[in-house]
């Protein structure tokens, strides 16, 4: 080939080699005619978490099981829960544990709130309901609450109650100005004193509370009440509380509540957080009773007459009678540890209401506790007598 027409080829190939590739094709937008235009993005994967709570609130291990269900559902890719609350009575103190847990929540969290076996069910349920994202009441519910409902002889010596109620008072009042209700419901759920009133002095304006005698006009219902004894109760119908802008009452059921969750879930799990102070008690006094009848068994072994059934009493029969009666006596002390452990697990099941813990002036002392005492009492007595019958 000749120089001219090579030395232009190779010119012309370094040109296109020196130009740039042109970008990857990417897919275009539809145009704004376009049908998938309107198309809405996939909607995420709901999974709902239904957590049950039975029986009253007593106890910090139950209030620290539901803090812990609620803590770790997002880990386990719930998008929401549903606190399903039907216990009557409350401890102040728990209410607020497991209040704070659901104002940390990393997911929703849906109260739903209905009757318990009793037909009603504590303004301490509702209480956490409005510290939810949303709460939902089912209808004809009665939310009652007295002083007796309050438990505080279960909590710790040394609770600060007036911190308690001050904190949950005050977490209440934002939220329920967050709801845009009335914040002044928050003192009548956390601590009611004299008589309040739900309404409104014209059916053109939002319901609202009125603490003291009943407002001159308009409608109103009284929902705190000023008892003969000198206490307060509250009572409050699930409408009222719709009313009052704090829950919705078109649910009845937990099924009904999550149908109206959005986006529909596309999964559930239903789990449980059951009291079980009644059951713990009953396990105390299972293992009091094998620790006393453990003490009468080494009671008898040591009774050398009765064992010698009319033959000779020997340096034998005390020896046989100090190692059957320390046997027993070593079963009786781990019957009594059994006792003890429980009330490790559940130190409520070793207080007592106030109206037995006092008589005059004198301290009376609980009965679990007291009868672990007695029964240690007689092992040691009984231990005494046994060394005595080894040593013989």
């Amino acid at each position: 080939m000749p120089a001219a027409p090579l030395l232009a080829a190779l010119l012309a190939l370094a040109t296109v080699a020196g130009q740039a590739a042109p970008p990857p094709s990417t897919p275009h937008a539809p145009a704004p005619g376009d049908p998938r235009a309107a198309a809405p993005a996939p909607a995420r994967a709901s999974r709902i978490l239904h957590l049950r709570v039975i029986g009253d609130l007593e106890t910090g291990a139950m209030a620290a099981a539901i803090a812990a269900e609620l803590e770790r559902a997002p880990r386990e890719r719930f998008t929401s829960v549903v606190l399903e609350l039907e216990f009557e009575r409350a401890r102040p103190d728990l209410v607020w544990t497991v209040g704070q847990a659901v104002r940390a929540s990393r997911v929703p969290v849906i109260g739903f709130i209905h009757a318990g076996r009793g037909g009603g069910v504590g303004a301490g349920a509702l209480a956490i309901g409005v510290l939810a994202h949303s709460c939902h009441v089912a209808p004809r519910t009665v939310i009652r609450h007295s002083p007796v409902d309050e438990l505080r002889w279960l909590a710790p010596a040394g609770t600060n109650w007036e911190r308690t109620g001050r904190e949950l008072s005050g977490a209440l009042w934002l939220a329920l100005k967050d709801r845009s209700a009335d914040p002044a419901l928050a003192a009548v759920l956390a601590s009611p004193a004299g008589a309040a009133w739900a309404g409104s002095p014209d059916d053109s304006l939002p319901w609202r509370i009125a603490v003291g005698a009943a407002p001159p006009s308009g409608r109103w219902e009284q929902v705190a009440f000023e008892t003969e004894a000198g206490f307060e109760r509250l009572e409050l119908s699930a409408e009222t509380a719709a009313a009052l802008g704090v829950a919705r009452v078109d649910t009845a059921t937990v099924a009904q509540v999550i149908a109206a969750t959005a986006p529909p879930p596309s999964g559930r799990a239903t789990r449980t957080v059951a009291g079980d102070l009644e059951a713990s008690r009953q396990r105390t006094e299972r293992h009091i009773r094998l620790a006393r009848d453990a003490v009468a068994r080494a009671e008898a072994a040591l009774d050398i007459r009765a064992r010698a059934r009319g033959r000779a009493v020997t340096t034998a029969l005390y020896h046989e009678g100090a190692r059957e009666a320390t046997g027993a006596l070593d079963a009786a002390d781990a019957a009594l540890k059994d006792a003890e452990d429980v009330g490790v697990e559940r130190p409520e099941v070793l207080r007592h209401p106030p109206v037995s813990r006092e008589t005059g002036t004198r301290k009376v002392v609980p009965p679990v506790v007291a009868a672990i005492a007695e029964v240690r009492k007689e092992i040691d007595r009984l231990r005494t007598r046994a060394r005595e019958h080894a040593a013989r």
